[in-house]
């Protein structure tokens, strides 16, 4: 099993949001299904909150956030047992914005992601 480095997907959820969006929709339908379409590949799908909310609440939304990844992809025709799903919570901040720091909507938002990683068969 080869392990590639995660790659970020261009997918940015509102605040206490799980919700694809349209524009989360396309990326997805332009990123990881032409993926999946042409190699015998399995992806983790890993997603992120900002550190606003308390860890616990932020581990379940992340779980949430990767699990609609998921669904939607299980609903455009891929097997669910090529894909995994994990959540991060707060646990892999992309810039300083930890708790207590205060910080731009904007700079909360970048770590409102999903990244997913190919794993080669």
């Amino acid at each position: 099993c080869e392990l590639l480095n995660p790659t970020v997907i261009p997918i940015f959820y509102e605040t206490a949001s799980a919700r694809l969006t349209p524009a989360s929709k396309r990326v997805i339908d332009e990123t990881l299904l032409p993926i999946l379409n042409d190699k015998p590949v399995n992806i983790e799908i890993m997603s992120h909150t900002d550190s606003r909310g308390n860890d616990d609440y932020n581990m379940s939304l992340s779980q949430q956030r990767a699990n609609s990844v998921v669904n939607y992809l299980v609903s455009k025709g891929i097997s669910r047992s090529r894909l995994s799903a994990k959540g991060y919570g707060e646990s892999r901040l992309t810039n300083r914005c930890s708790n207590g720091v205060d910080c731009s909507d904007n700079e909360h938002q970048r770590n409102r992601r999903t990244e997913f990683r190919v794993i080669s068969n």
